[in-house]
């Protein structure tokens, strides 16, 4: 909440209510500012569907393409550690892979950075609408 009033102007005040808390102030004091709560929700969302949609790329994706390609064996990262992301192997009587926590850190990462984004274009569209 202090984040949140920490983007308004020294003229907006804080009303205390049973219920909740409301702010008063005019509509245009908001405008440009980013909602914490926002960037949390995008950055969790979008982290989980980053980290579900790597796993499913290398772990599907992966052995079907590089399989056919003729490729034996390929490592991303360094086993046992965390930038360890993606091993595939093949020989003629087995396929065999494994993924790693790198895949988090990559979630994270595009997580992070689609929360700022749509956190920003958020914030460019209030600005247009209160240009009108």
């Amino acid at each position: 909440m202090t984040l949140t009033l920490l983007a308004f102007p020294r003229d907006v005040r804080l009303e205390d209510h049973y219920t909740g808390v409301r702010i008063l102030g005019r509509v245009s004091d908001r405008r440009g500012t980013v909602s914490v709560t926002a960037v949390v929700w995008d950055g969790l969302a979008s982290a989980a569907v980053a980290v579900v949609s790597v796993f499913l790329v290398l772990a599907v994706v992966g052995p079907l393409v590089l399989d056919p390609l003729g490729i034996d064996s390929l490592t991303l990262g360094t086993p046992d550690t965390f930038t360890f992301l993606f091993v595939f192997s093949s020989s003629p009587t087995e396929i065999s892979m494994s993924v790693g926590p790198a895949v988090f850190g990559i979630g994270a990462f595009v997580g992070l950075l689609y929360a700022f984004i749509r956190s920003y274009r958020r914030a460019q569209s209030r600005d247009d609408e209160g240009e009108h």
